[in-house]
């Protein structure tokens, strides 16, 4: 293919060269065309392509897909669904700093009728599916069934084990959707949340730091689950709504977790050992890291010092 070179005007000049399909030189043969000149110079905007001295186009296709913040389908606002676990989006949070249970990535995941938010810490993303069935274990536990997943193109979310795992169960078949490649912004939902959740886990992380010093760098995922739980608990306001709406605990459970039962992340704290025996201490001081999985929420994770 052989081109001709493109005439370039100085910045000076009141106007760049003519933006005409296609470019005609003095001696009459066709230059390269004012799209094909956007393109060859990576698609600039309009202020560099002025300055630049090159033409800009009156419509680039590529352009308006890389700065599309909204699927063409709607028309500014995507709709919501209505019931609680039919449809989640996923996305995931990585780290190269391991945690103190070695937690590497974080699977993150958002219900879309009532926000409500799921952050399950992973030592490699191949758990995607141990944790993807416990995501689905609790919406069903919550009265609610997965029937669709949102992701981007991470490789075990396209793998072929995770498509399996979409339809092993026959009497609940799921579907899967994936953002277009190198735009997240498709999965604004989750994105969005972990932008909430990681501003709320750096300043808890922070007074962390106060107490135990550079040591809390180690307990970042439990800070993010922590965030988790708190912004359960919070009302938010859909995008294009007016009001704020019930908090997603409200809006699932049906009732808030009480604000006691909610002790700040890194907080100093007394714990007291009624079964110490005689020669043991009363109390050691210890920081608490979030609510305990594993029984009610009335009991948190506790870091002794």
């Amino acid at each position: 293919l052989y081109l001709q070179p493109v005439r370039m005007s100085s910045p000076s000049e009141k106007s760049p060269v003519p933006c005409s399909d296609t470019d005609v030189s003095p001696s009459g043969h066709s230059m390269i065309s004012t799209a094909q000149i956007h393109e060859a110079f990576g698609h600039p905007g309009k202020e560099v392509s002025k300055a630049q001295g090159i033409p800009f186009p009156d419509y680039c296709e590529l352009c308006e897909m890389g700065n599309r913040t909204k699927a063409n389908r709607t028309t500014g606002v995507i709709p919501r669904r209505i019931s609680f676990g039919q449809t989640i989006h996923v996305d995931f949070k990585i780290s190269s700093t391991p945690s103190s249970d070695n937690v590497t990535v974080l699977c993150g995941a958002v219900d879309d009728a009532t926000n409500y938010g799921w952050v399950i810490p992973m030592v490699m993303r191949s758990e995607v599916l141990q944790s993807m069935r416990e995501i689905r274990a609790n919406i069903r536990q919550l009265g609610g069934e997965l029937s669709h997943v949102h992701t981007d193109n991470d490789s075990v979310m396209t793998s072929r084990a995770f498509r399996s795992y979409l339809v092993e169960d026959p009497a609940h078949l799921m579907t899967m959707s994936l953002c277009p490649a190198y735009h997240h912004e498709y999965n604004g939902r989750i994105e969005n949340r972990w932008k909430v959740l990681r501003a709320m886990a750096v300043k808890q992380m922070a007074r962390l730091a106060q107490v135990i010093g550079d040591d809390a760098e180690k307990y970042w995922d439990l800070a993010y689950v922590w965030a988790n739980v708190v912004l359960n608990n919070r009302m938010y306001k859909p995008h294009g709504a007016a009001d704020y709406s019930d908090g997603p605990n409200m809006s699932v459970r049906g009732a808030e977790v009480a604000l006691k039962n909610m002790p700040p992340f890194g907080t100093l704290y007394t714990v007291h050992d009624h079964s110490s025996a005689p020669h043991a201490l009363p109390s050691r001081p210890g920081v608490i890291l979030g609510s305990s999985s594993l029984h009610s929420e009335v009991v948190h994770k506790v870091l002794m010092l």
